[in-house]
């Protein structure tokens, strides 16, 4: 088990368990603004306003999930990392297909940032 966690220092710091004191750092970007793992690899958005899939230890990118006119400051990805939901800076919130590579981007009632992002259980619900 892994604990990842995403800075304004742009690195992704990587603790194996919470008692561990040698960590691991990669730098993707300038900020991180949020991470996530599935799969064995590691989601990062970043100050290039993408969601970028990088292998994991080492951080060598992987491929482009997706990109916003602003920073994504939240994504979510479900367990068996079918689908990613994130939102923006430019109230955006997009639904990715990870399997077949399509973007939904659903139209909220947002007049502000996106700050947080879910799905429930189920998949059918954001």
């Amino acid at each position: 088990s892994f604990i990842l966690t995403g800075g304004s220092d742009g690195k992704v710091c990587i603790w194996e368990g919470k008692d561990d004191t040698d960590i691991t750092t990669v730098t993707v970007g300038e900020k991180v603004y949020a991470v996530a793992f599935q799969g064995g690899r590691f989601f990062a958005a970043t100050d290039e306003n993408t969601i970028r899939i990088h292998t994991f230890p080492d951080g060598v990118g992987d491929g482009l999930v997706t990109r916003f006119t602003s920073p994504c400051r939240c994504f979510c990805i479900t367990e068996d990392g079918s689908l990613l939901i994130a939102g923006a800076d430019d109230f955006k919130i997009k639904v990715i297909s990870m399997e077949e590579n399509e973007c939904i981007c659903l139209y909220s009632e947002h007049q502000a940032p996106i700050l947080s992002v879910s799905f429930d259980p189920s998949k059918e619900f954001a």
